[in-house]
């Protein structure tokens, strides 16, 4: 079947949890998923070509009104493919909307031996088309905020790094912002997100160093959210 035609159904037993913040699929999990795509036009593609990332892809891309996502195809872009002893490969995806990034958004694919999808699971926003995709703050005004907050000038901040971001970390809808790395010594760093619209701290989370392999987030420590 393809997908323009009709929403192709899951197998019976199939396991499906939701987000309740936001209806995405935080699991789906069960045997025979890709059994109602088999007369799906672009599947069929992807599994004749046998890569995993473009199977994983059109997966999500035949139940799309499931996920919630109006085009998965440029929407989820490959981070990781890895495969196991056991033969399984595990496709992490990141989300993105009109080149913006999503954040923090991943789904992980993970199929069998002979490429069928077994589970998928993931923390996601469905499709952002209603955020405001023009900033009213530019980075400067950004990072002005978060000098503020740390209680120094932006000049004698360490190092900083900023990128663009929709923020989809609160239970409300998703939001324009600025993520922003600042570095004030080798033992206090700091994440941002700030609201690119009205300047607000959307997040704050405690990071630390990681013994020269660079900046890692402390798992558990935000601070303002």
């Amino acid at each position: 079947m393809n997908q323009k035609s009709g929403i192709p159904e899951l197998p019976t037993g199939v396991e499906l949890i939701r987000d309740p913040s936001n209806g995405t699929i935080r699991l789906l999990k069960g045997t025979g998923l890709t059994s109602s795509l088999m007369k799906d036009e672009d599947f069929n593609k992807a599994v004749t070509s046998g890569t995993p990332d473009e199977i994983s892809i059109a997966f999500i891309n035949a139940y799309r009104r499931l996920f919630k996502l109006q085009d998965p195809i440029n929407e989820l872009k490959v981070s990781k493919i890895q495969t196991d002893s056991l033969g399984m490969t595990h496709v992490r995806l990141t989300q993105q909307y009109k080149g913006i990034e999503v954040w923090p958004a991943d789904i992980n694919v993970h199929l069998n031996k002979d490429g069928d999808v077994y589970l998928v699971q993931g923390r996601y926003a469905k499709t952002p088309s209603d955020v405001v995709q023009h900033a009213r703050l530019d980075e400067v005004d950004a990072l002005g905020v978060v000098s503020k907050d740390v209680g120094m000038a932006i000049d004698n901040l360490r190092n900083f790094r900023t990128k663009l971001i929709i923020y989809c970390g609160l239970s409300d809808s998703p939001r324009l912002g600025y993520q922003i790395d600042a570095d004030i010594s080798v033992d206090n760093a700091w994440q941002y997100v700030v609201d690119a619209q009205n300047g607000k701290i959307l997040e704050k989370t405690s990071a630390i160093q990681n013994q020269g392999r660079g900046r890692q987030p402390s798992h558990g420590k935000i601070i303002l959210k």
